[in-house]
């Protein structure tokens, strides 16, 4: 969604209050009127001066290389015609002098098209957001034009808004440049997770890009430049698919000249690949200072450790974003389209899996950085802006959520707006699920995950499957057979916990060196480097792909001996859950547990899902794995289009896909969706795999595999979340009324005793 203002907008009335002045709101007056800012050093000035020019020679090179292969096609064909006319040759030796001399015009020109398209043609137009008036933020449009004239920035020409956690401010084309018009995007999550005080400081940031004004274009120029290099180097297009298909087609003895003028095609991409590395080398790190300048802009406005604090929040958000949107995309596929989604986005960073939660806290703390990084790391720029020592010079601690008229029913426009362009149909505001219901079945969620960990004594690798030798939930054994057994599954998985922790500790690294020597299969059947796939236990380089996969069988024969090691664990854990549920079924806990039948209920929802997703654990494994392998043979394609081996070895891959795809679809297929839907699904692999247009397109075919998995994951976590929720209520029902010590069962289940007072 856009709003859009001219270069100096006028700012509004609120529309919840005709008759106040935006200005003079709270949140507005309280930004100073101008902000103190360090000045660049004469010497970052001149360097920014250096890299812009050198940024321009790069383009000026390209368009000489264009003018000598051109200047040399019409000189050899203006110069060397005698090389036909000269010589005896008669007949069909003539023909073939003549392609000799046409040859290398041929060649040239070929050169010379692809190296002009991107100069002729237009980048892809991109549909623009709706406009909004500035009168129906005004609040926000008033802190906005304060914030500007504070940091001496332009004022945006047009605000767009998103809904993820980031912000950005550029200008959109080179007209937008040399009129000044700015345009601004604000994300939303980033309004509805911050305080007003981190929001402004972030647009501070954004805007600080852009506080000076040699300093904004020269940036702009090296940014532009470099991008038109990176699309220059790697675009395709019809026209190369037609000269590599009829260099194969024609006859070799005509088409060795399209061979060489492929060759040339090529040998020109790798120039101008040259000249985009030789760019990004020398901008890289004027880049990185450009961001602590901007950085020490938020910090004048919000202070330097408010800035640390945003930065650690703006983090969160951020991945928090990516998790959301697998949460709107599964409910999504429920028939649920969540109204507001910011704000599922704030509630899913609150509930944040430790795993990644831990991995976030290890990046904060990296200060390593590679010589073509934009920004530096995030522990860099908290210590540069802690050493500058600002104060807050902002004082309401008010949320960001206060600069709009009414945040939530600008989110839900939003929502509807996104799922309308998905759906391709107009989106009605009674088919929007409130996001109330959504952050309270996520709250619920988390807190089933940790309900499971625990129950698994905090080894949660021991929850990707169930080991069972019934699976059955109904049983004949008395419920103080079932209790007794029980317990003794509680104590077997307390015995087996230090033996499980080790093994599934080896288990993760063989997966992982499992995944890593595939990579390697793959990289040196195609002679791809193969530095980065190096096995960890191998004893030395592996070269040759009889070794790597003799290899890769090792490995694989390792993992397995893992997973056994591991096995009394899984089975002691998995044991008591079924023999929770059984006992669950048992009139002595209807007496103890009043909320009986409606468990009863949802455990037979949840169970037969439980069972195949298990049993296609292994499956759904080696697809992960296989659509790894075949994600890294993609991002080689371009640089493989002429290797016929390339396209032969993804052909052999794609069918073993294939194949496991469909036996996993065949197990998920004969049970039901474990969530009560309307319209439901005809079984659970219908709704995580709808269906496949074209089998033997791998692109294709790795979506749906990663769409299959993805969403047998979620479904998995989700239902064994509850069905360990509710095994757990049946435990501590029985565990208040015990019964007496005269009654209970030794460990073996033998006798008889009465029900549980």
């Amino acid at each position: 969604m856009a709003v859009e203002t001219s270069s100096q907008p006028k700012i509004g009335t609120g529309a919840s209050d005709p008759s106040s002045d935006p200005r003079q709101h709270p949140l507005v007056t309280a930004i100073p009127e101008r902000l103190l800012l360090p000045r660049p050093s004469r010497s970052y000035q001149v360097a920014l001066g250096v890299v812009a020019v050198v940024m321009m020679l790069l383009p000026l090179v390209y368009l000489a290389l264009i003018a000598g292969i051109a200047w040399a096609v019409q000189w050899h064909l203006l110069n060397n015609f005698d090389l036909v006319t000269a010589t005896k040759v008669r007949g069909r030796g003539v023909m073939f002098l003549i392609l000799v001399f046409l040859a290398p015009a041929i060649i040239g020109g070929a050169v010379v098209i692809v190296m002009l398209k991107p100069l002729l043609a237009r980048p892809r137009r991109h549909e623009r957001p709706r406009p909004v008036p500035p009168t129906d933020e005004p609040v926000l449009f008033a802190s906005v034009e304060r914030l500007c004239r504070a940091l001496g920035s332009p004022i945006p020409h047009q605000i767009h808004f998103a809904n993820d956690a980031n912000a950005s401010a550029s200008f959109q084309s080179l007209g937008d440049l040399l009129r000044n018009r700015l345009t601004l995007v604000i994300g939303l999550p980033l309004v509805a997770g911050l305080p007003a005080r981190n929001l402004l400081g972030v647009l501070a940031h954004e805007f600080g890009h852009f506080n000076q004004y040699w300093a904004m274009r020269l940036g702009w120029i090296i940014h532009a430049i470099n991008h038109w290099f990176t699309r220059v180097a790697q675009e395709r297009d019809s026209w190369d698919e037609w000269l590599e298909t009829s260099s194969r087609k024609t006859d070799i003895r005509l088409g060795w000249v399209l061979y060489l003028a492929r060759g040339g095609i090529w040998l020109t991409r790798q120039i101008l690949r040259g000249l985009r590395w030789i760019g990004v080398l020398v901008s890289r790190r004027l880049s990185r200072q450009m961001e602590y300048d901007a950085d020490a802009c938020e910090a004048a406005l919000v202070g330097s450790e408010e800035f640390a604090r945003s930065m650690e929040q703006i983090t969160e958000l951020a991945a928090a974003t990516n998790l959301a949107e697998r949460e709107l995309n599964h409910l999504a596929r429920e028939g649920r389209l969540v109204d507001n989604i910011p704000r599922l986005i704030v509630a899913q960073a609150k509930h944040l899996p430790d795993s990644l939660r831990a991995h976030l806290e290890k990046d904060a703390q990296m200060t390593s950085m590679s010589w073509d990084d934009t920004h530096p790391p995030n522990r860099l720029r908290i210590e540069h802006a802690l050493s500058l020592d600002q104060p807050c010079r902002y004082a309401p601690d008010r949320p960001a959520t206060d600069l709009f008229v009414d945040f939530d029913q600008r989110c839900q426009a939003m929502a509807r707006e996104m799922y309308a362009d998905n759906l391709d149909r107009p989106i009605t505001a009674d088919e929007l699920v409130p996001v109330d219901r959504a952050i309270a079945e996520l709250a619920q969620s988390a807190a089933n995950d940790r309900s499971a960990k625990e129950y698994v004594d905090g080894a949660p690798a021991a929850l990707n499957l169930l080991v069972l030798e019934s699976g059955k939930v109904s049983t004949s054994k008395s419920a103080q057979e079932l209790w007794s057994e029980l317990q003794a599954h509680r104590r077997d998985q307390a015995h087996y916990l230090g033996p499980f922790r080790e093994a599934s500790q080896r288990e993760s690294e063989f997966v992982a060196e499992w995944e890593v020597t595939e990579l390697l299969v793959a990289a040196i059947a195609l002679n791809q480097p193969t530095s980065a796939f190096q096995p960890a236990s191998a004893n030395g380089p592996i070269r040759s792909v009889d070794a790597a996969l003799e290899h890769l069988n090792q490995v694989i024969d390792r993992r397995h001996e893992s997973l056994v090691r591991g096995l009394p664990f899984r089975r002691a854990w998995s044991g008591r859950l079924l023999t929770a549920l059984q006992l669950l079924e048992t009139p002595e806990t209807a007496a103890l547990l009043p909320d009986t039948p409606r468990l009863r209920a949802q455990t037979q929802r949840l169970w037969p899902a439980l069972l195949k997703l298990s049993e296609t654990f292994s499956d759904r494994e080696q697809i992960e794995i296989r659509i790894t392998v075949l994600g890294y043979l993609f991002s080689r394609a371009v640089e493989q289009r002429d290797n016929p081996g390339f396209g032969e070895y993804i052909g052999k891959m794609t069918p073993m896909l294939m194949n496991t795809l469909e036996s996993a679809w065949s197990q998920l297929s004969q049970v039901e969706y474990p969530e009560p839907l309307d319209p439901a699904p005809n079984h659970l692999a219908a709704f995580c795999l709808p269906g496949i247009r074209d089998g033997n397109n791998p692109l294709e075919l790795v979506q749906a595999c990663h769409l299959l998995t993805s969403t047998a994951q979620k479904v998995w976590w989700k239902s064994l979340g509850q069905a360990i929720a509710i095994a757990r209520e049946v435990e501590q029902v029985w565990e208040s009324s015990p019964p007496s010590a005269s009654e209970q069962l030794p460990a073996d289940g033998t006798g008889q005793a009465s029900p549980p007072s």
